[in-house]
């Protein structure tokens, strides 16, 4: 008799025993650990986390109603440990073990037999991304808890009613976990939701599990909303490129290579990926099929990691869905001889990539942070590793924490340093500290970002108001800032985000911000070209030296009939030259130099317009190699 699709069969297909579960997930859990380590993004959490411990509120910036942190479930977890201790480096890093060992033992015990929990856990073993973001302080482990329990729900039997409320429940967790983690769960529930209206509950019935399910996250919407103000992470409005200027083709440009330069970097991972799209198809005698939801889930996500350009973090975004590609490969019905031979060939795989998980190093704290895409491990790994540690140095022992604990150099009240976790954690509770990511800043993180060629997904720098530090630092009540468009925004945040909670007017400043009324004044082209150059053309003929631009280019003013024009620039980039007559773009030309990036700058000479004009915008295409450019008068 053949074995339904939802109930293991007898020989090969059971549970594996207790002794292979504890083995096994010993193993991960070593591979795990020695490979241990915190990034200062984890700290941006931890201070919200001491702030609540210590009665301010989950904050930053005590005073500030601000979420800049995106994983509230994970943020409470922390604090509970962290309330225990009052130490963050190693709390931390024994909350990742923790909820990660969990994680594995419950995707161990759910495997096919003792051949699938061995290609289960020797493929994660060998996934780079996996091992690193297991610990690193950062909400990984949680959600892969979760993926881990929506997994057993699928494999497992359960009444439909039960199931369906633990289906929701689950959506609920991996929302909490992280916001955009709902999408690799949300087929898991339509599923889910398919199976019970088949077995017969009522639409009423549903929705009553549906609602119990969501119960959580519902909970959390509705605290966030009258104590934040916000029904979103104050990170995911400084994070993503809404309003940045970059259009569709550049965040898929950008998404595609971070995916890409994991099959480059971390093979393994790029294989689970792969497993997790094309296993759960397989014909069902393969075994893997009722993880499908699971494998719609990491397409879904798959999608919109690419659609949203990706992250600064080599790999972190792809935990999950390689997670799911292990899970759907330990479902498989392997031979013992064959599920041998999978770990030594993923093993041979992982060295290929940039770095083993199988024998970490300390990392070399100096490596280039520059790129789009970095591997954050080896940077901090010096610095900030378990491996690292030696007797008598405090963890993680690295310049921002120095500078944190050093406090600014006079009595300042507000100090802006852009990598504000290390420096934040150990800086004074009562310091006010802005970053210009803006991840922990109501009014920046709703200002468009300013022009960036060589753009960091996540990291969307603005330009700081004139007059705003002065606000903070004198009077938040009182506006200094100068724009008036900044300045009638920020008088709603000051008003949702440090005001009495229940005050007059709170309600109505707070649709303000959700419709997103507030920054209807602000001209975003005017922060995108914060940092242009302004110049007459008449001035650049008699300087002897050539102006130096960056990002947003450089404007040449002229006055009368221009017929041609000629000019040197630096070469080896590619450019875009607008003319413009008042506000109106008469034409775009685009040219690329050749040459190497440190040879002398070229002579460019253009036949003007038919139409006069009486501006021209020279903005860089590309800045390879180069934080500035150099635009220089034609030499006679």
């Amino acid at each position: 008799m053949r074995s339904s699709p939802d109930r293991p069969s007898a020989s090969g297909d059971g549970r594996p025993s207790g002794a292979v579960i504890a083995g096994l997930t010993a193993l991960g859990l070593t591979v795990i650990a020695i490979n241990a380590w915190l990034c200062d993004d984890a700290f941006i959490t931890l201070r919200s986390v001491k702030h609540l411990v210590e009665g301010e509120g989950p904050v930053f910036n005590v005073g500030w109603r601000v979420q800049s942190f995106t994983h509230p479930a994970w943020m409470l977890i922390l604090a509970l440990a962290w309330a225990a201790t009052r130490e963050a480096f190693w709390t931390t890093i024994a909350v990742g073990l923790a909820v990660s060992g969990v994680a594995l033992g419950v995707g161990v015990g759910r495997c096919r037999g003792w051949p699938g929990a061995l290609v289960f856990v020797g493929a994660l073993s060998c996934s780079r991304a996996f091992v690193e973001y297991s610990t690193a302080g950062l909400e990984n482990p949680l959600t892969h808890l979760v993926i881990v329990g929506a997994a057993a729900l699928l494999v497992l039997e359960v009444a439909p009613r039960q199931r369906l409320l633990a289906a929701g429940l689950l959506l609920s967790a991996a929302f909490l976990s992280r916001p955009d983690a709902a999408l690799l769960l949300a087929p898991m529930f339509v599923h889910v939701d398919r199976r019970a209206r088949a077995a017969g509950l009522t639409g009423r019935q549903r929705a009553w599990a549906w609602l119990l399910g969501a119960t959580p996250a519902i909970a959390w919407e509705l605290v966030s909303l009258v104590y934040y103000g916000a029904l979103i992470p104050n990170t995911a409005l400084a994070k993503l490129a809404v309003g940045s200027g970059l259009d569709r083709g550049q965040l898929i440009t950008r998404g595609l290579a971070y995916v890409w330069r994991a099959c480059a970097h971390d093979g393994v991972t790029f294989a689970l990926v792969l497993a997790a799209l094309v296993v759960p198809w397989l014909p069902e005698r393969v075994g893997a099929s009722r993880l499908r939801p699971l494998g719609r889930g990491a397409a879904a996500y798959i999608v919109y990691v690419i659609a949203i350009g990706g992250d600064f973090m080599e790999g972190r975004f792809l935990t999950a869905p390689a997670l799911c590609g292990a899970l759907a490969l330990g479902q498989v019905r392997w031979s013992g001889r064959l599920a041998l031979a999978v770990v030594p060939a993923c093993g041979l795989v992982a060295a290929l990539g940039a770095r083993h998980p199988w024998w970490p190093d300390a990392g070399a704290d100096g490596i280039d942070r520059s790129g789009p895409i970095t591997d954050e491990r080896s940077h901090y790994a010096a610095s900030s590793s378990a491996w690292a540690w030696r007797p008598g140095r405090s963890m993680p022992d690295h310049p921002w924490r120095d500078a944190g604990e050093a406090g600014p150099e006079s009595d300042e009240r507000v100090v802006l340093f852009s990598t504000m976790g290390f420096y934040g954690y150990f800086a004074a509770t009562d310091l006010h500290v802005i970053d210009a990511f803006a991840l922990g800043d109501p009014l920046l993180a709703r200002l468009p970002p300013v022009r960036r060629v060589d753009w960091k997904a996540g990291h969307l720098p603005r330009i700081i108001p004139d007059g705003y530090l002065r606000t903070l630092a004198d009077d938040p009540s009182h506006i200094q800032i100068r724009d008036p468009g900044v300045a009638r925004l920020y008088e709603v945040v000051v008003r949702v985000h440090h005001g009495p909670i229940f005050a007059r007017g709170r309600a109505a400043a707070i649709f303000e911000l959700l419709s997103g009324r507030a920054s209807a004044d602000i001209d975003p082209r005017r922060h995108h070209l914060a940092e242009l150059v302004r110049i007459d053309a008449g001035a650049l003929a008699r300087r002897r030296k050539p102006v130096r631009f960056r990002d947003a280019g450089v404007e040449l003013a002229f006055t009368g009939q221009v017929h041609a024009l000629a000019f040197t620039l630096s070469p080896g980039q590619r450019y875009a030259i607008s003319f413009y007559a008042g506000d109106t773009e008469l034409e775009r030309r685009e040219l690329e130099l050749a040459g190497d990036v440190d040879d002398p700058p070229q002579l460019i000479e253009l036949a003007a317009p038919v139409r006069s004009f009486d501006r021209v915008h020279v903005l860089p295409l590309t800045m390879h190699g180069k934080r500035s450019l150099v635009l220089g008068r034609a030499r006679n």
